[in-house]
């Protein structure tokens, strides 16, 4: 009875209802709008006949009438959801960004902001993620779709919420998921064609005044946060700090939450509760206040979730009634969803859901509690509100991030008094800033000091040794966590005397748990000389070189990756950091190595001039406290045990446009006398360079290029004589890594491979003549060659904690060759053609070859029937059609045969294959014929997906053929081509084969081995035109662009082309004069900044790069009488002259000749 009087004010008759909407908005991306419909109908008439039913049979127990209400409320939702998202779903696909972003088309749009450009995690330029609405230039009867685009930073700053800009785009496909049509690229500047709107401009002034405040009065660290703390802002925000607050758990006091919507609200009413003001007025003023919030923190989807949460404090104050607050929860989440489909899938939605559930059901009794032992009150309720909404969110942390935090808890009750006057005195900065500047200074100084507590706060507990504890990701984590937590709160509320021993039992782990855990937990190893970390796809590698002391070799994709293998080895200290180049896979995370760190020197190589990668990380250096440095060959370091000497890059190959991976760093690292070559991303090339410059490049340990990428030379690969290669790669990695091809080529030079995808973390122990491998695999158990065969030569030793290290033999001798393993390889089309790819594992007899590019499969299946007839020339051969293949048939193929010698069947299309043939296939797996290779050719999707499951769970070697879809994969398709075919080929004269043969791979694949056959060595654009000429389209920017270089033998050449397919004289001479005009106009400028000129001219920077090449060999002068040349040729085009042909001739040659004049001989017209 107790219990049921507790627990009598709750009203959960909503809660189904709402549960039933996020349910089924989660799967209706995945269904036809027919059968949405159709449920919806279903759903429609079954209300209906329980509420006749209901009429019928008033009389009945009140639990009946409560429950059949639930049930019609159950039934409600699916009919309005169901309706709803078929209505959605055909509106979607009859959008017109829909049908282009199939044809990934780029095209001119109207874009409207609906929220601040955000800032994109990475390395690489500057991007920023725009959400709006966007439709066609021109388009007066499509409606406006919701999108997200894509752009550089710099061409976005300043752009508010509300503002119409147009500009050209990329449209891609977003996932069904999503909820938007498409995913943009931009292509060009946006141009501004509408103001924000009074409201959101006042709304940006304000934020700009509180940011513009916090500079002024405010350390760097207090700077950058209180805009976070108040409005959401983090763009000035230390990015050390901002890892300091996610290892501290504090992150969400940085976005936008109902914690910071009831600050607000509670300053609101603050004053009129105390004169005691009706409590419907008090609803109305905190409903006011929530809108004005709103509007300054930006509309986004934090923000909305934020606000409406605090509607439901809002709901449940105006009616007086705390029951209230359950019902008002459920309507506004049952709301939200139908307006906004896409908060169903979004993480921050589901967290604040369950933080204010917690907050309404379980915070109240807590503070209570809490205060009947004498508790303050404000104390009381901060720490209940800090442990009800800590407890309901940590399932879904634990399930996303796969850890749970340890001091997260503590550090928000510490977090907690603060929060509440540095946003209540930063939100009242930012009212004023404006009009009182002073005024706003005093109030930012005055937030500043709880502010600065935070950062303290944040710091310390991002400082504390194994913060946080790993757990299984996904939905069963959660689940299992939500379910433990659930127990456990129920018991101790169940059985009060528990209670002494659960804090008893807290205290025995932190006391003397935690320092048992860091006294044993085994790793670092003893003597550890490199570890590779596994941090997904990227690079990042440590040299310990004294206690808390180690050297960090790039810094991989993501900040709290890189950061948990420091903390793993116990790293407080970097004295030097090096950084091989700047991609995002190497310097991504670099935030969360600097953070909370003592950091010496970052030292990069030579790095291009044009590279705009440079200041930004500068930054992160400088903030850091520590220095930027480059490093050139012949330099070295000595590090406590560890020495580094520099072999490359050499600073005279960091020009403008060269290839970022082949300026990569390269180092020897050499520790107790292990070498370790450090290698970045180079790729062949540079690889093939290096050991042609005749240098010692020897090691012990081999850090494999780019990931195993198959751009690589095995010369370079030999050149170490290591024993030993790590390759650091993400599992399940979308590129192939690494390669088959690789990793033969690694096993050839006598090296035994450790991956990160399937060992985690690889450490390298000992000293030289006495060292081995011991990896920390993704379980975290420690092992050295789990399931391996160890190295030749060396027995196995005691390693620390149990853990076996193998010992590797001395560099110089010879490796046994690792068994190659089965399951993913690289994608076929990185290999090249059939000759070179690699035959199958000698121990599997069972190969799948899936995707959707038939040319890949065929080229597949091609590899393993040269790599069978090589070692079996007399074996026999069946290949099979699965499709109407009958089980006998395929059992008389399959079976021993009575004359002996090997045998390849190949049986294709089996995703067509019936019931019974699929199950006679994987009954096969279960005892294969060691005299017969069997290869299943699927061509993807769902179908028989199950076949296939079984025969990779047998063993199988598998080749992924996926679908060559993206403009990326098939310039990649063309390079591997021709470098197969012995050539090399421009980036130029790849778009230009593109473009003149199309997307078909066969023809791209023939048109490469011709070009290398006829013209041999470095394909140009030049030659694609000229081998290409009747595919190819020649315009008159192609005449244009001969002209401006002063060819005048290729530009007369192009201009006889172009009249032979019809071009029009008028089209011809338009091209030469914008070609002429533009240059002019990049050329007249007094910087050659391509961001700025494309600022200052408004064009693409693509086109003002391409003018910067153009304008070179030109004078002013030049350019003018050009364009003077131009102006007559329009006239004599149009009718001036009698012959248009002659007209465009003379014209061209006349420019040629002006440019030639102006270069004073040193550049010659090509005549």
């Amino acid at each position: 009875m107790q219990t049921t009087d507790r627990w009598s004010w709750l009203d959960l008759r909503l809660v189904p209802p709402a549960l039933t909407v996020w349910v089924l908005t989660l799967l209706a991306p995945h269904l036809p709008a027919g059968l949405l419909l159709a449920l919806a109908a279903a759903s429609a008439l079954g209300a209906a006949g329980l509420l006749l039913a209901g009429r019928s049979h008033r009389a009945g127990a009140l639990r009946q009438v409560a429950a059949r209400g639930v049930v019609i409320g159950c039934l409600a939702a699916v009919t309005v959801t169901g309706a709803t998202s078929a209505v959605r779903a055909q509106a979607r696909a009859a959008a017109p960004l829909l049908a282009l972003a199939d044809r990934g088309s780029v095209v001119e749009v109207l874009l409207e902001l609906t929220d601040d450009p955000r800032p994109v995690a990475g390395a690489g330029a500057a991007r920023v993620l725009v959400h709006g609405t966007a439709s066609l230039a021109g388009d007066e009867t499509g409606g406006d779709d919701p999108v997200l685009l894509f752009g550089a930073a710099e061409e976005w700053a300043g752009l508010l919420p509300g503002q119409s800009v147009r500009l050209h785009v990329l449209v891609r496909p977003a996932e069904p998921r999503d909820d938007v049509v498409a995913v943009l690229s931009a292509r060009s500047p946006p141009e501004p064609v509408g103001g924000p709107g009074e409201i959101q401009d006042v709304a940006g002034s304000l934020r700009t005044g509180l940011a513009e405040s916090a500079a002024r009065t405010l350390p760097d660290r207090a700077a950058g946060l209180l805009p976070g703390l108040v409005v959401g802002d983090t763009s000035a925000m230390d990015p050390a700090l901002v890892e300091e607050f996610r290892r501290a758990g504090l992150a969400h006091l940085t976005a936008v939450s109902g914690a910071n919507v009831a600050i607000v609200v509670g300053l609101v009413l603050w004053p009129l509760r105390a004169r005691a003001v009706d409590r419907r007025w008090q609803a109305l003023a905190a409903a006011l206040a929530i809108a004005g919030f709103v509007v300054l923190a930006r509309p986004g989807a934090s923000v909305l979730r934020a606000a409406a949460m605090g509607v439901v404090a809002v709901l449940a104050l105006a009616s007086g009634r705390a029951r209230a607050a359950v019902p008002a929860l459920a309507v506004t989440v049952l709301v939200l969803l139908l307006l906004s489909p896409g908060l169903a899938s979004d993480v921050g939605f589901a967290l604040s859901v369950a933080a204010t559930a917690a907050i309404v059901l379980l915070a109240p009794g807590w503070s209570r509690a809490l205060r009947r032992h004498r508790a303050p009150r404000p104390v009381a309720d901060a720490v209940a509100v800090s442990a009800a909404a800590g407890l309901a969110t940590a399932p879904l942390v634990a399930g996303l991030a796969g850890l749970v935090s340890l001091v997260s808890l503590p550090a928000n009750l510490l977090a907690a008094p603060a929060v509440p006057p540095a946003t209540v005195l930063g939100v009242l900065a930012a009212l004023v800033s404006p009009a009182a500047p002073w005024l706003a200074d005093v109030l930012t100084w005055l937030a500043g000091w709880p502010v600065r507590w935070l950062v303290v706060v944040a710091e310390r507990a991002a400082a504390v040794p194994d913060g946080t504890t790993g757990w299984p990701a996904g939905t069963w984590g959660a689940v299992l966590l939500a379910v433990l937590l659930a127990v456990a709160v129920w018991a101790l509320w169940r059985w009060p005397r528990l209670r002494p021993l659960a804090v008893a039992a807290l205290l025995g782990v932190v006391l003397i748990g935690w320092p048992l855990r860091q006294a044993g937990r085994g790793w670092p190893l003893p003597d550890t000389v490199v570890v590779a970390c596994d941090v997904g796809q990227g690079d990042a590698l440590v040299l310990p070189t004294g206690p808390d002391e180690a050297v960090l070799v790039d810094a991989g994709p993501d900040p709290a990756l890189v950061d948990g293998c420091l903390r793993r080895l116990g790293v407080d200290r970097l004295p030097l950091v090096l950084l091989s180049h700047l991609d995002a896979d190497h310097v991504g995370g670099l935030a969360g190595a600097l953070a909370g760190r003592d950091v010496g020197e970052v030292a990069t190589g030579a790095l291009t001039p044009d590279d705009e990668r440079v200041p930004r990380l500068d930054r992160a250096v400088a903030e850091a406290g520590a220095q930027h440095v480059v490093l050139r060959p012949g330099d070295r370091r000595t590090v406590g045990s560890a020495g580094f000497e520099v072999l490359a890059p050499d600073p005279a190959e960091a020009v403008a446009g060269a290839e970022p991976n082949d300026l990569s760093l390269v180092v020897r690292a050499t520790q107790r006398g292990v070498r370790v070559l450090l290698t970045g991303d180079l790729g062949a090339g540079a690889e093939a360079r290096l050991v042609a410059a005749g240098l010692d490049l020897g090691a012990d340990v081999f850090k494999v290029p780019h990931h195993g990428s198959a751009d690589a030379d095995p010369g370079f690969l030999a050149a170490s004589g290591a024993a030993v290669a790590l390759i650091s790669v993400g599992a399940d990695n979308s590129y192939g890594h690494p390669t088959r091809r690789l990793l033969d080529w690694v096993a050839d030079a006598g090296m035994r491979t450790y991956r990160t995808d399937r060992d985690g973390d690889v450490a390298v122990v000992g000293r030289a003549g006495e060292w081995g491998v011991a990896v920390r695999g993704p379980d975290a158990v420690l092992r050295a060659d789990a399931g391996r065969q160890p190295p030749e030569l060396g027995a196995s030793r005691a390693g620390s904690s149990g853990a076996r290290t193998s010992q590797a033999r001395p560099a110089g001798g010879v490796a046994t060759r690792s068994r190659r393993r089965t399951g993913p390889v690289g994608a076929p089309w990185q290999h090249g053609p059939v000759a070179t790819a690699a035959p199958p594992a000698p121990t599997s007899r069972l190969r799948v070859v899936v995707g959707e590019e038939e040319l890949l499969r065929a080229r597949a299946v091609s590899a393993v029937r040269a790599a069978v007839r090589e070692r079996h020339p007399d074996s026999e051969e069946h290949e099979l059609p699965a499709a109407g293949l009958a089980v006998g048939q395929l059992a008389d193929v399959l079976a021993p045969s009575l004359f002996g010698g090997h045998r390849l069947v190949v049986v294709t299309g089996v995703q067509e294959s019936a019931a019974a043939l699929a199950d006679s296939l994987v009954s096969y797996t279960k005892e294969p014929d060691p005299e017969l290779t069997l290869v299943v050719v699927h061509s993807g999707g769902k179908r028989n997906e199950a076949l296939l499951k079984a025969f990779k769970a047998a063993g199988a070697a598998v080749d992924e053929c996926p679908k060559i879809s993206s403009a990326g994969e098939r310039v990649a398709f063309v390079r591997n081509e021709v470098r197969f075919a012995g050539g090399k080929i421009t980036p130029d004269a790849v778009t230009a084969l593109l473009e003149a043969v199309g997307n078909d791979l066969r023809g791209l694949s023939a048109a490469a081995s011709q070009l290398v056959s006829d013209f041999g060595g470095v394909i140009d654009a030049d030659a694609v035109a000229r081998f290409h000429r009747g595919q190819a389209e020649v315009t008159g920017f192609t005449v244009a662009e001969r002209v401006l270089v002063g060819d005048m033998a290729g530009s007369v050449e192009m201009l006889r082309w172009a009249l032979d397919r019809g071009v029009a004289h008028v089209l011809i001479a338009d091209a030469l004069a914008d070609g002429v005009r533009t240059a002019a106009r990049v050329a007249s400028l007094n910087t050659t900044n391509i961001g700025e000129l494309a600022r200052q001219l408004k064009l693409p920077p693509w086109k003002v790069k391409k003018a910067q090449t153009q304008a070179r060999g030109w004078s002013i002068d030049a350019l003018q009488q050009a364009i003077g040349v131009a102006a007559d040729l329009n006239a004599d085009v149009k009718g001036a002259a009698a012959s248009a042909d002659y007209a465009l001739e003379r014209a061209i040659r006349r420019m040629v000749d002006i440019r030639a004049a102006a270069a004073g001989g040193r550049a010659r017209a090509l005549r």
